[in-house]
């Protein structure tokens, strides 16, 4: 197992561009140790026979085809604008 200490912290958290006071340097060292620690505990586990998951359900989209649909009330649609433009939606330039 890697050698966690404030040095290495330190390095992590400049290649993250990130910036922390010094009195956190000891915590953060701290929680990484164990973080790792529970890594290998975790590896320790046999898994064998147990076949690896993606997801915890097993379950496909359940999204459905997009179909046009009229719609007679543009005024019931429109009222939920924020702002509009007549028969339009106003929104705030992109570019």
């Amino acid at each position: 197992m890697t050698d966690i200490n404030k040095k290495l912290i330190d390095h992590i958290a400049h290649l993250a561009r990130l910036r922390f006071p010094e009195a956190d340097l000891e915590r953060y060292t701290q929680k990484a140790k164990h973080i790792l620690e529970y890594v290998e505990r975790l590896k320790a586990v046999n898994t064998e026979g147990i076949e690896p998951t993606a997801h915890a359900v097993d379950a496909v989209g359940f999204m459905r085809d997009d179909e046009a649909q009229a719609f007679d009330n543009r005024e019931a649609i429109l009222a939920n604008a924020p702002e509009r433009d007549g028969d339009f939606f106003q929104v705030p330039k992109v570019l």
